[in-house]
């Protein structure tokens, strides 16, 4: 049971769409490594580019990859680390009243 809507985000549908078509090639086995790993950093990249409330909380993304049978851990730690990157690339304080995810 998906209760990713528990969270009070409004996820863009661009962000939906990138992130199950990673989630079908990750569980399907439809590309070597380092091309899944490219669509996962293009996800995201992607949602580095939305407002907060548009893109994935660590919670609900977590939640997600465990509903599909995926663990999370390595996802989340680069979902996280390479939206901070991208944050301090753009000249974004990070954290507190900076970016956060």
């Amino acid at each position: 049971m998906n209760k990713s809507h528990l969270f009070k985000r409004k996820i863009s549908k661009n962000l939906e769409r990138e992130l199950y078509q990673f989630i079908n090639v990750y569980k399907n086995n439809e590309l070597s490594t380092p091309e899944k790993w490219k669509v996962f950093y293009k996800f995201v990249n992607s949602s580095f580019l939305e407002k907060q409330s548009r893109r994935y909380c660590i919670s609900q993304l977590a939640l997600i990859f465990q509903e599909s049978g995926i663990q999370p851990s390595p996802f989340i730690k680069v979902y996280a680390h390479g939206l901070y990157i991208l944050a301090l690339y753009n000249d974004f304080e990070i954290y507190n009243e900076g970016f956060n995810i």
